[in-house]
């Protein structure tokens, strides 16, 4: 059974419904036994919907019938959005417990007219979801029974394979055997990953090598657990249990469940398959870790996932990274799934369409195997024709086909690259809810569209368009690249009229001011206004924003300052910033506590990120480039434990000057600096702080001479890279310990360069143990 679209937003609704305080304030407003019918009726709905989103291929009352059920989802999301934000503002004004604090909610905080609209809200919308309800009586659905292993994307996967049946891999496996099968005398437990885009066969890479002859004798155990989304350690612990002793472990805490796996399965050389991983969280895979190593030597755990992240956290190696397959692969593919054997011979006209077809799919196996089997026996050209013609809604939406990946996928991205098969879907699920208008458009505007690109290259003198003013609903709206002046009527009528919007995307757009009344779209969760070269402050009332969760300032070079009540976003996750600042605001930082990626980009006035840094204690990447006043970085920074990556790269004035600096910062996997003319040397502090360090890399240094002795100690080291450093004259002894570095790069360092020297180098036989090595881009 596929996860569907709606599928999943009624998942997210439910969620919300079932939060407490959205059920404590209910109660003080008296709404709660609506919210209860409606949530309810919401699970009756949802138990038929797998089945009703089946039948919408053939029937389109259906089809019509789903339509009004997602414009009332849309419609409860809003409300309980409106729900959230007034339990945020109330949390932010009272700093108090919410459970214990319901009657000053109530009494104190909101105004009557706000509780009386909301409960009128609720009111019309549970009417509107009752009738839908009683309207599915009519269509005879078939409830399905709904579990939390389709809620989370779960989906189930096993070990066999009939190698016969797999085309264009041979190569792939291969490069994985050689990991599986190496030597691993150090110890440490060794995490291959491969990954890659869904539908392109790492699942099956995975289940070529797990079933192969060799590994079978090389490993005394192997196991095969799918992870999905739900990575709940006592969850995977029972399962890799099950599938080593062949029984369940339900009945075991989860006490008892490791040390079964520390005495039953970490004693042996065990090979364990963790599929389709999704998790980032670095805290959830190092619990899991710890429980997994100091067993047998030579034991290796192979990872498959479409994330990058995930694949930088939990490798121990640079991750597999698979390829899509040739056109000639995918057309035999497509040929097995399409003809019976031989049958292709008798149709040149049908392999023709086929190979356009194919040419489509990108390279994707999962994509050529839907489309190959659709067609399975269908001899009419039009039915082939219709294929190739963009015609994709027919496609049968069953478990891991194209289509219910594609709806994983989140249009809210407003720029990405896909192939033809994909654009061509996302334009279909898309349908009429996503437009792309300029002035001129001459079609008729739906009411009910939820996401518009603006694309035109002057709106200097323009009013907006009454035309796509009835679409009050719009969640999302961007206008194209490099759109140029914006009158302040047209901003103003944009921001006042469309207050359901969650992402406002004005990048390349000048503007002088943005309109005060940004601060009543309470649902807004993105705002763009990068590379604005005329917008000198944002109001105060963008800090009434309590869920916006991105703000990119990128290139706003006039850009003074932050506004004064900063703190007050309290879900911000993204600050993209470029300003005039001299300094961070220290009370500003304060309340950014759920701040994950700030990025400091062209402040040519900052001397000091301030102390207020110390707070950011969910910071995951820090990126400072082209501050030119910069010089070093506040001791509150080692309060950022979470934080995985540092960039700082061409600030002229920044060295490391106190060691102190940088220490306590244990999750760190990454570290780029560059540019620094003044940079003499690594800080010791920097030592204590990246044991778990996986890439470092050194460019255009010119003041560097040496780098540190205990560089031999970053023993989880994947890659290091050294550019620019004319005056670095060699490398630390000990490299040689560095088992796991597998990528060397040198260049622009001629010093380096010469002792690197394959064999003749004076530095070689210490990196002679690594796979590639680049010196000057020639690989050794």
């Amino acid at each position: 059974m596929a996860e569907t679209f709606l599928f999943s937003i009624i998942g997210t609704v439910l969620g919300k419904l079932s939060y407490l305080p959205f059920q404590e304030i209910g109660l003080a407003w008296g709404v709660k036994s609506d919210l209860k019918k409606l949530e309810n009726t919401l699970s009756t709905i949802r138990a038929v919907l797998l089945d009703a989103e089946k039948q919408q291929e053939k029937n389109h009352e259906v089809r019509d019938w789903l339509q009004k059920l997602e414009d009332v989802l849309y419609d409860i999301d809003d409300v309980l959005d409106d729900f959230s934000s007034e339990v945020l503002r109330w949390k932010l004004e009272v700093h108090g417990s919410l459970l214990k604090q319901v009657s000053n909610f109530f009494s104190l905080s909101n105004p009557i007219t706000f509780r009386f609209k909301i409960g009128h809200l609720i009111k019309e919308i549970r009417e509107r979801l009752d009738e839908i309800a009683v309207d599915r009586r009519n269509f005879h659905f078939m409830e399905r029974v709904v579990d939390a292993q389709i809620e989370n994307r779960m989906r189930e996967s096993h070990s066999f394979v009939q190698e016969s049946d797999v085309i264009g891999r041979n190569s792939d496996k291969d490069e994985i055997m050689k990991l599986l099968l190496s030597s691993n005398d150090h110890g440490d437990l060794s995490v291959i990953t491969i990954v890659g885009l869904g539908g392109l066969g790492k699942t099956t890479l995975a289940k070529l090598v797990y079933n192969d002859h060799e590994v079978v004798q090389y490993f005394e155990l192997r196991m095969w657990v799918c992870i999905s989304e739900d990575f709940d350690l006592k969850k995977i612990i029972e399962k890799v249990l099950k599938s080593a002793m062949g029984r369940s472990y339900s009945d075991l805490d989860i006490d008892q469940l490791q040390t079964h796996l520390r005495n039953d399965v970490c004693v042996k050389k065990f090979l364990l398959v963790l599929d389709d991983v999704w998790n980032d969280d670095v805290k959830k895979w190092l619990e899991l870790r710890k429980l997994l190593i100091g067993g047998a030597r030579g034991s290796k755990i192979v990872v498959t996932t479409r994330n990058s992240r995930v694949a930088s956290i939990m490798g121990t190696i640079p991750p597999y990274n698979l390829k899509g397959l040739s056109n000639d692969e995918c057309l035999s593919i497509f040929i097995k799934c399409a003809f019976r054997e031989g049958q292709e011979k008798r149709h040149p006209k049908l392999l023709e369409i086929g190979e356009e077809i194919v040419n489509k799919c990108g390279g994707i196996p999962l994509a050529v195997l839907t489309l190959g089997s659709l067609l399975y026996m269908k001899t009419e050209e039009q039915e082939w024709s219709y294929i190739r013609d963009n015609e994709m809604w027919r496609i049968e939406q069953k478990e891991n086909d194209i289509l219910p990946i594609l709806r994983n996928f989140d249009f809210d991205i407003w720029k990405c690259k896909m192939h033809d098969l994909v654009h061509d879907l996302a334009q279909l699920v898309a349908s009429t809810e996503c437009l792309i208008v300029n002035l001129d458009t001459k079609t008729s505007i739906p009411e009910k569209v939820r996401h518009v690109s603006f694309y035109d290259t002057d709106l200097s003198s323009k009013a907006f368009p009454r035309w796509l003013l009835k679409a009050e609903k719009l969640r999302s709206f961007r206008l194209s690249y490099r759109v140029g002046t914006i009158s302040k009527s047209f901003l103003e009528t944009l921001i006042e009229r469309f207050k359901c919007l969650r992402i406002l995307g004005l990048s390349e757009s000048d503007f002088e001011e943005v309109p005060s009344s940004i601060g009543s779209l309470k649902h807004l969760r993105y705002i763009n206004l990068a590379y604005n070269n005329r917008i000198k402050a944002l109001p105060n009332s963008i800090c009434k924003l309590l869920n916006l969760q991105m703000l990119n300032l990128l290139g706003c070079d006039r850009l003074q300052g932050l506004p004064r009540d900063i703190r007050k976003l309290v879900s911000l996750e993204n600050l993209y910033l470029t300003s005039q600042l001299m300094c961070l605001p220290e009370k500003g930082l304060q309340g950014l506590t759920s701040l994950q990626i700030l990025q400091l980009f062209r402040c040519c006035y900052l001397t000091s990120l301030s102390e207020g840094m110390k707070y950011l204690t969910n910071l995951r990447t820090l990126r400072i480039i082209e501050c030119p006043r910069l010089a070093s970085l506040p001791s509150g920074l080692k309060y950022l434990t979470a934080l995985e990556k540092l960039v700082i790269k061409d600030c002229p004035e920044f060295n490391f000057l106190e060691s102190e600096d940088i220490q306590g910062l244990e999750s760190l996997r990454s570290v780029v600096i560059g540019g620094l003319p003044k940079l003499e040397g690594l800080p010791q502090g920097l030592q204590q702080a990246i044991a778990a360090l996986q890439y470092l890399c050194i460019e255009d240094c010119p003041s560097l001479r040496s780098l540190p002795q205990w560089l031999k100690h970053l023993t989880s080291l994947h890659g290091l890279s050294i550019v620019d450093c004319p005056n670095l004259l060699s490398l630390p002894e000990g490299l040689e310990s560095l088992t796991t570095l597998q990528v060397l790069n040198i260049k622009g360092s001629p010093h380096l360069s010469r002792r690197c020297r394959k064999e003749a180098g004076e530095d070689w036989p210490s990196i002679s143990h690594i796979q590639e090595i680049y010196v000057d881009s020639l690989k050794f």
